[in-house]
């Protein structure tokens, strides 16, 4: 029984692995984030077929001021195309409870930005992130984790 439960463990930790596209953290100076300071995640795709979930993860401790945060998203790619979007995320609910689950003295919340996306080709993609809280210095976020997975559907 045991060995079936490790095999059967052993195979949904590959599939999700298999789905992972890209994945990368970038840590957040301690003394905020700054408004001038854009995050880069650079990401060669070359799928055009299977559908992509693209999302966020980002990490913040009890001294992030506010429910909710602005993000401004830049996608550029090197066949010229290029478009922004503004993002709004609830990290709290109205009771002032954290959403996402307490690591620590972090909080870890991760976001879906889109869903079953089909790529129109394969190249180099750029996704730059702002953070759009009009703060100089954000001040409690501590990471932010940009992925890419194929799409479970």
């Amino acid at each position: 029984m045991t060995r079936f439960l490790l095999l059967a463990l052993l195979a949904v930790c590959t599939s999700c692995a298999d789905r992972v596209i890209y994945s990368e953290s970038i840590d957040i100076d301690k003394t905020g984030w700054d408004i001038n300071d854009t995050l880069y995640f650079d990401v060669e795709l070359t799928d055009t077929i299977s559908l992509l979930d693209i999302g966020m993860t980002i990490t913040h401790t009890d001294d992030y001021p506010y429910s909710n945060i602005w993000l401004f998203l830049e996608v550029s790619s090197d066949n010229g195309s290029q478009f922004t979007d503004t993002l709004n995320y609830i990290i709290a609910e109205s009771s002032g409870k954290w959403v996402g689950a307490k690591k620590g003295k972090n909080y870890v919340v991760n976001i879906s930005y889109r869903d079953y996306v089909k790529m129109a080709h394969t190249g180099n993609y750029r996704f730059a992130i702002r953070q759009g809280m009009r703060e100089e210095k954000l001040r409690g976020v501590s990471k932010l984790e940009f992925r890419i997975n194929k799409s479970e559907k």
